[in-house]
């Protein structure tokens, strides 16, 4: 007869303690507790493979994460597909091949297949970092909490629209239709490797309404001093107050701004040498940029000095001090001052042009002050040394006009107190 063997008790278990070798404490038809010398404790399940009837012992886990009780249960569970002939470790492999087949088949998954195209994208010099950036946010925040975890082939254009309504609801068509946009790139990469036949929402933007191109709200030039009012008695961060006004004294975009270094800032040529990938346009198209720091300018970086000035980025972020500003904080901390629909951070750069062309400056030079172009490496290097001396001007010119508003709205709080 076979020998009968004891069965473990949760004491016996616990109470076992490590000796100058390895033993095993048997619980009976197959499974037993192997404790090592180092005091480890793993559950074994040993069987004879159905086929080949060699002998064979497989890990179960470690105790005490998986408990007596559990122990025993995959020892059934085993012994049962022993009884049908199938070798536990062959069901286990399969299970698993099935699992990573499905994960592969999961939207994330693609989608971060999808990121990797794109971030080679950028190495090779055809995607700009912060495009990649603003394409992995979108992503991330929109899609995946609703498709992530489903399977490509449960993706259809049905539910895709159901989950995506809540943007066109909240009037953020814009944000919908490149979203949309995104996600259909993902699922085309999904038939080009063989994991879907066919692109299911191809056409999705079709059932959405479509963002009116209108222009960024603005103010006439005559209202900065009503402007700069509103902005001192704000009770926004000084930093944030200091990149609305830099805005407005740079006639930059907000992008390049709220990732601007220390590094790129020259005070003894009063200048900011903007990296190409920080800039508006077209990879290959667009080049570096210069622009030219007023003395108004150069004294609000001065201020920032002594709150960021050991930090990589001169606007730092309010949770990470190692990263940039968002670039949406000016815009809202303007609609806060009361200026929703009115005015927008990018139109700060419409006073500029406004009071520039009033004044009857040079057009040409204004758009490039502006950035407004693109070119070629040696045509670009040319129009940069042409008009660098007149841009120094024309910035100086325009921060003592903004000084100059900035004053009367100081001479319009007094009147008022």
């Amino acid at each position: 007869m076979p020998k009968l063997v004891k069965p473990l008790t949760t004491t016996e278990i616990t109470k076992a303690k490590p000796k100058d070798k390895d033993y095993s404490l048997s619980d009976g038809y197959g499974l037993f507790l192997f404790v090592r010398v180092i005091g480890s404790k793993i559950w074994r399940f040993q069987y004879y493979k159905p086929i080949t009837k060699k002998r064979t012992i497989i890990s179960l886990g470690s105790y005490p994460e998986l408990s007596l009780t559990d122990a025993r249960g995959k020892r059934d569970e085993y012994r049962g597909l022993l009884a049908k002939n199938i070798d536990p470790q062959e069901h286990n492999f399969i299970l698993e091949q099935e699992a990573l087949q499905e994960k592969e088949n999961l939207f994330s998954t693609l989608a971060e297949k999808w990121f990797e195209f794109k971030h080679h994208e950028v190495k090779a010099g055809n995607l700009k970092q912060v495009t990649y950036d603003d394409i992995v946010d979108r992503v991330t925040r929109h899609l995946l909490p609703h498709f992530g975890h489903m399977e490509l082939k449960n993706i259809s254009a049905p539910l895709a629209r159901n989950k995506l309504k809540y943007l066109e609801k909240e009037g953020k068509l814009d944000t919908l239709h490149r979203v949309i946009g995104y996600m259909s790139k993902i699922m085309t990469l999904g038939v080009n490797i063989g994991l879907l036949n066919s692109n299911p929402i191809a056409n999705l933007s079709e059932g959405f309404l479509r963002p009116i191109a209108e222009n960024n709200p603005t103010i006439p030039p005559e209202r900065l001093s009503e402007f700069f009012a509103a902005l001192q008695s704000s009770k926004m961060s000084l930093e944030v107050r200091c990149a609305i006004e830099l805005l407005l004294l740079t006639a930059t975009r907000v992008g390049a701004l709220t990732q601007m270094e220390w590094s790129e800032i020259n005070f003894d040529e009063k200048l900011w040498y903007i990296p190409k990938h920080k800039m508006k346009g077209r990879v290959g198209k667009v080049q570096d940029f210069i622009a030219p720091l007023s003395k108004q300018a150069l004294a609000v970086l001065a201020v920032m000095k002594k709150l960021t000035g050991n930090k990589k980025y001169v606007f730092t972020g309010f949770k990470n001090l190692n990263e940039p500003m968002n670039k949406e904080t000016p815009n809202k901390a303007i609609k806060r001052m009361g200026y929703q629909n009115t005015l927008t951070a990018h139109g700060l750069r419409s006073i500029f042009s406004t009071a520039m062309n009033d004044a009857e400056f040079n057009p040409e030079i204004i758009e490039v002050c502006l950035a407004h172009f693109e070119y070629s490496s040696v045509r670009g290097t040319y129009n940069k040394a042409k008009y660098l001396t007149q841009r120094i001007e024309y910035m100086q010119w325009w921060g003592d006009f903004v000084e100059e508003r900035a004053r009367e709205s100081a001479a319009m709080c007094l009147t008022s107190d």
